[in-house]
């Protein structure tokens, strides 16, 4: 049988890297809907409706 001999850090990286990715995915869960802005902004789509067919659906 073969021993498997693992190093301190290794297990401490892996264990931290693993909680990272729960706390991460878990907010990602939480709050799937929410986007963080330096400041205030605008969107300026540039459409042309005149080349829509139905521009009153929008």
């Amino acid at each position: 049988m073969y021993k498997l001999q693992v190093n301190n850090k290794v297990l401490f990286s892996l264990f931290f890297v693993s909680v990272a990715l729960v706390l991460f995915s878990s907010s990602v869960i939480v709050f799937p809907n929410q986007a963080i802005a330096a400041g205030k902004f605008t969107i300026d789509p540039k459409i042309n409706l005149k080349k829509l067919n139905n521009p009153q659906k929008l």
